[in-house]
This record gives structure tokens, C-alpha cells and sequence, in this order.
């Protein structure tokens, strides 16, 4: 941040948001995941999709009886 900016955001006790199309031509990993978070994330998927299938398979055990 600028001293500009920053004098701006004391002064009108504000924030300013650009839009984000205009962000990304200023920065153009704005607004994506690192590959790190990505990675956690699929693997959070995985673990789900897994419960999932376990808790399924369970239930028709269950039911068969």
C-alpha cells in the first residue's frame, strides 16, 4: 500500500475493494488458490468421499441384517 492509500484509509476511515476483474489485471494469481490449499482441499474431498462410501456400505449392511 501506498503512503497515498494509507493517508486515504486514516482520513475516510474507510476501505476500498476494486473490483476483482480489475484486480486480476494488476495482479494475476488474485482471487486462486495456492497449490498447497488446493491440494488440502482435494484431499479433504477424498476423506469425505471415503466416509461417505463406508457410511453407505454400512447402512446396506444393516439393512440386509
Amino acid at each position: 500500500m501506498d503512503f497515498e492509500k494509507f493517508l486515504s484509509l486514516i482520513d475516510k476511515s474507510a476501505l476500498y475493494f476494486p473490483r476483482l476483474d480489475k484486480l486480476s489485471k494488476v495482479d494475476p494469481y488474485e482471487g486462486h488458490f495456492t497449490h498447497v490449499n488446493a491440494m488440502i482441499g482435494n484431499e479433504e474431498i477424498t476423506l469425505f468421499d471415503q466416509l461417505k462410501h463406508q457410511v453407505i456400505a454400512h447402512i446396506d449392511k444393516e439393512k440386509k441384517g
